[in-house]
């Protein structure tokens, strides 16, 4: 049944009968309905239609191939791409146009379009007419009603850009990669919200001795490197100013070890989540260095201070150590009053080598090297305790190690850096001066050696203590008072502007037997020499002295008379040594205060024409 008023399409038959003179005696019409084929292929032609104009007008590429491969179509962007025609393609293999190095590839990837889901992805290098390009296909089997593969249709797009991108960013990761573990620096890279370290490079591995493995995933906290208070501080200072430039902070390391280190730090994102990527620069070594500068900045200080204290201080000692000794002279020894002024003179002695003492700590005397028997200093100074020191900076070669150690209470490792500090303490006032140690460091130091400590709280201390040795030894321990006093009767000319000292000086060498001119200062002696420079024999003057100094002195009275020799006594000098006094022509350099045995046998060496020096 029909529509009223509509139109159908039909398609009629019609059958003839005939009987055997040839006469139609029957007609039969068949009329079939074509109204629905009819709009089926007007559908499917216009759908065609529409599908050849989407192919032909789209930017991707769209090909349909056999399954060996050749062409049955191209669309007209895929022509455009490799700058052939639709009849240079169809037919021929598409497998050419692929370069040879993802031809296996490309040949994988199409067995699987054999079987489940029968799709396949696909990214190759082709010959298209702008050189090789790189293209993405994703390949779908038509299959025929019972399943099997009977064509390939692919849909490409050119992605050379993209493909370039990704190059770039590959290198700039490799050149990341390269820069991270070839740094000298430490560096991390951890998750800011966890907390937990999500790359290292190969130098923190080392400074901090951990395999990477054994901190990658792990907190910064839960390995070790810092508390969580100093995180929170670094974090803190992250946040607030987006970056972390120079933070000091201490970095422990697997052995328990502490480096000083100054952190950098910036935000970064890695896989959409805030990171942070962190620079560790080892300042230990850098740190020890300006403690080692303030230790000798401070040492310099006192030791400019010590030697004004020794200069007077000796000054004071020469009267009281020349006068007890010509005491001792005049009177027997078996008296009382002999006893007495050996008294004296033994303590004024010690004085002198108290002050020696402070000029060895800060380095300031000019001291004398000699070999001694270790084991005889031991004896006397076993039942003494010592204080502690840095690690040894000693010089290839044999050394002598001398270990005390106590089961008391130990030291903070904070004190460390104080201990060898002159006047530092940790004893009651009025307990302790505070220079014993400073005093062994300046010794130590002065011997090419050095001090090693290990202290903990409550295990007690180890003191080490590293002198060098010598090939061969002889005892040389001075007796107290020389037994020998060599005497003469030359003519001496003798300077010194502390009264009491030039007095007691005229006096000793007037027992020695000499003839002494006393002057109380440089003018007064330039002008008694001058007037007469071949009456005197030796000449015998103080160093530090207003006007005119005793080197200065020197020089004027060598140029009057080039063959007079000097011997200069001095307290203290920073400026004139053995080497500096023989430049100017000093026959002699002695420090105060100074004994009648060694002035005794000083004068006689020089007269002799020779050159002595004394710094006992």
């Amino acid at each position: 049944m029909t529509r009223k008023g509509e139109l159908r399409n039909i398609a009629w038959s019609n059958v003839l009968t005939k009987d055997s003179q040839g006469k139609i005696v029957d007609l039969t019409c068949l009329g079939i309905d074509l109204t629905e084929r009819h709009r089926s292929e007007k559908e499917l032609k216009e759908s065609e239609e529409k599908y050849r104009l989407l192919v032909e007008n789209q930017s991707d590429m769209v090909v349909k191939v056999d399954t060996s491969g050749r062409f049955l179509f191209v669309s007209p962007t895929y022509c455009r791409t490799f700058g052939k025609t639709e009849d240079e393609l169809l037919g021929r293999q598409f497998m050419p146009l692929v370069h040879e190095d993802d031809r296996a590839l490309t040949a994988k990837a199409m067995e699987a379009l054999y079987t489940p889901p029968h799709t396949a992805y696909i990214e190759q290098q082709a010959m298209t007419k702008d050189g090789w390009r790189w293209l993405a296909w994703v390949d779908t089997a038509v299959l025929d009603e019972d399943g099997k593969v009977m064509e390939i249709i692919g849909v490409g797009r050119d992605i050379t850009k993209r493909k370039r991108v990704e190059d770039a960013v590959r290198q700039n990761e490799n050149k990341f990669r390269s820069l991270f573990n070839l740094s000298p620096q430490a560096i991390a890279v951890t998750d800011l919200k966890t907390g937990r370290l999500v790359d290292v490079n190969h130098k923190l591995c080392e400074v901090t001795h951990y395999a990477k493995d054994e901190i990658v995933g792990r907190r910064t906290t839960e390995v070790g490197f810092y508390s969580q208070k100093e995180r929170i501080r670094f974090v803190d200072a992250l946040k607030k100013f987006g970056q972390v430039n120079g933070l000091e902070m201490d970095f422990i390391t697997k052995d328990g070890s502490v480096l000083k280190t100054l952190m950098f730090a910036r935000l970064i994102d890695v896989s959409g989540e805030s990171s942070v990527i962190t620079i560790f620069h080892d300042i230990t070594a850098q740190k020890r260095l300006e403690r080692s500068l303030l230790r000798a900045q401070k040492m310099e200080s006192i030791g400019t201070l010590s030697g004004g204290i020794a200069h007077d201080f000796n000054n004071i000692l020469f009267p009281i150590v020349g006068m007890s000794e010509m005491l001792m002279e005049d009177f027997p020894p078996e008296s009382e009053t002999y006893s007495s002024a050996k008294e004296i003179f033994t303590a004024a002695r010690r004085g002198s080598d108290l002050v020696k003492q402070i000029l060895a700590f800060s380095r300031q005397s000019d001291h004398r090297l000699i070999p001694v028997q270790i084991q005889r200093i031991l004896r006397e100074v076993i039942n003494l305790s010592r204080e502690e020191l840095s690690d040894p900076e000693l010089k290839p070669g044999k050394y002598a190690e001398i270990t005390v150690s106590d089961t008391g209470c130990g030291f903070d490792p904070s004190l460390k850096e104080k201990i060898f500090e002159p006047y530092f303490t940790t004893k009651e006032t009025g307990k302790g001066t505070g220079l014993g140690l400073a005093v062994v460091y300046g010794i130590v130091k002065g011997h090419h050696g050095d001090i090693k400590i290990y202290s903990k709280i409550d295990r007690g201390t180890t003191v080490k203590v590293f002198l060098p040795l010598m090939e061969s030894s002889y005892d040389h321990l001075p007796n107290e008072i020389p037994q020998k006093v060599e005497t003469g009767t030359e003519r001496i000319l003798l300077i010194d502007d502390e009264v009491s000292i030039a007095k007691v000086g005229k006096q000793m060498l007037e027992r020695l037997g000499y003839k002494v001119t006393m002057c109380l200062n440089s003018p007064e002696a330039l002008k008694a020499f001058s007037a007469e420079p071949n009456a005197f024999d030796l000449v015998v003057s103080d160093m530090a002295m207003p006007n005119m100094t005793g080197d200065r002195l020197a020089r004027r009275l060598i140029e009057i008379r080039p063959d007079i020799p000097i011997i200069i006594c001095t307290g203290f000098s920073e400026w004139l040594d053995e080497e500096r006094a023989a430049n100017i022509g000093i026959k002699g350099f002695l420090l105060k205060p100074v004994v009648k045995a060694e002035i005794a046998k000083m004068i006689r060496e020089v007269l002799a024409g020779g050159n002595g020096v004394s710094r006992d």
